[in-house]
C-alpha cells in the first residue's frame, strides 16, 4: 500500500457537511448590536425641610389642602406611566403568469 487512507463518499459527504454547516455558524451574530449611549443614573437631590417651631397649627412649609386633584407635584409622589400602542398592518399581493 502505497497511497496511505483515504476517505470514502460517506466521509467526504460529512466532512463536506460539516464545513458547510460550520460557515452557517460564523455568519450569524449571536447578539443583536445596538448602539445606544449610555444613560446616567438621575436621583433628585433631597432638600431638607425647614423646621419651624413657632406654635401654629398651619405651617407653610408642610401645607397640602384638604381639596385637591390628586397630581403629583412633590419629590416622593408616586406618579404612573402608561403606554397605549395602536398598530395595524396589511399585506397585499397580485401576480399573473402568461
Amino acid at each position: 500500500m502505497t497511497g496511505g487512507w483515504r476517505p470514502g463518499p460517506a466521509g467526504a459527504l460529512a466532512s463536506l457537511l460539516a464545513v458547510l454547516l460550520a460557515g452557517c455558524q460564523s455568519v450569524m451574530p449571536t447578539v443583536a448590536k445596538v448602539d445606544m449611549p449610555e444613560t446616567p443614573v438621575v436621583r433628585p437631590v433631597v432638600m431638607p425641610m425647614q423646621i419651624v417651631a413657632n406654635g401654629s397649627i398651619y405651617q407653610a412649609s408642610q401645607y397640602r389642602p384638604l381639596f385637591e386633584d390628586h397630581r403629583a407635584r412633590l419629590i416622593g409622589d408616586t406618579i404612573t406611566v402608561q403606554i397605549v400602542e395602536k398598530v395595524s398592518a396589511s399585506s397585499n399581493s397580485t401576480s399573473t403568469v402568461e
